[in-house]
């Protein structure tokens, strides 16, 4: 008698198995805990902490609990490039190591990608403002207790902080956000950044001497209205015709860009980057 050994039938050929979004989303936070310039960011902080705090016992005199505020906004501004930088690496390394195509066989529906990769990013930029904050709550606590004036805090102390301390994570979220959207449109981390500069250092002072009045709408303009308490105030100046004499004549006009424009205006820009990239990602081979 012979032994017959069959064979197992082959598996049938079809499109890749689709992942559900909760396993997509462990592997995503997988990855972005494990990439090394994600720890390398968390880490830059750490020490940015350490030094502001070094720096700040050697140069208080005496510390006022007013001096709380600006040291949440100037955290709030450093954690935003942090923010920004960490959104464009995270898609760019993608595009950059080619893992976001291979990604595509295990999850080939595009959107879902994206939105769980953004998503992943929105909670590590959160974490990184949270972590910010209280890092200068710590700062602010260690000046307080060793060259502090020893005042009373003032009425609603706490409810600005904390409102303050707020927006400032939610422009860490939205630089990340908007970083991320770039350089989904340019595939390229550098190339995304080098747009920002360009942005921030030439467009905007163009527009400033062109456009004085579309001063209010710019990005700077909105992030200064978003973390500052009561809005930012932007002093256009103005010139007109006097009917009388037919002369130029100058003034000055204050326009307030609140906290709720400034976050609008920011979440729009961003939003906008966000949709355009995954558009032209889903539609593209």
């Amino acid at each position: 008698m012979s032994a017959v050994v069959e064979q197992p039938p082959a598996p049938a050929e079809g499109p890749p198995v689709s992942q559900g979004p909760s396993g997509l989303l462990r592997a995503e936070s997988h990855r972005f805990r494990a990439r090394r310039f994600v720890q390398v960011l968390f880490g830059l902080a750490v020490l940015g902490w350490l030094a502001t705090t070094v720096i700040s016992l050697t140069q208080f005199g005496t510390f006022s609990a007013q001096n709380t505020v600006p040291g949440a906004i100037g955290f709030a501004v450093a954690g935003s490039a942090l923010a920004l930088v960490l959104g464009a690496t995270w898609i760019g390394a993608e595009w950059s190591t080619r893992s976001l195509v291979s990604l595509l066989f295990w999850e080939p529906r595009r959107v879902r990608v994206m939105a769980v990769k953004l998503a992943v990013l929105a909670l590590g930029a959160a974490l990184l403002g949270i972590l910010l904050q209280a890092a200068w709550l710590a700062t602010a606590s260690i000046l307080d207790a060793t060259a502090g004036d020893g005042r009373a805090l003032p009425d609603g102390f706490w409810g600005d902080l904390l409102g303050t301390q707020a927006r400032g994570v939610l422009l860490t979220v939205l630089a990340a956000v908007g970083g991320f959207g770039l350089t989904s449109l340019v595939r390229n981390t550098g190339a995304a950044l080098g747009i920002g500069f360009v942005y921030f250092a030439v467009v905007e002072t163009a527009v400033a001497i062109l456009r004085p009045a579309w001063q209010p709408w710019l990005l700077s303009s909105s992030v200064a209205g978003l973390v500052l308490p009561g809005g930012h105030t932007v002093v256009l100046v103005e010139e007109a015709v006097d009917p009388a004499t037919g002369s130029l004549v100058g003034g000055t006009r204050e326009v307030l860009v609140g906290n709720l424009q400034g976050g609008l205006v920011l979440g729009l820009a961003a939003g906008a980057a966000v949709v355009l990239g995954v558009v032209l990602f889903a539609r593209r081979d």
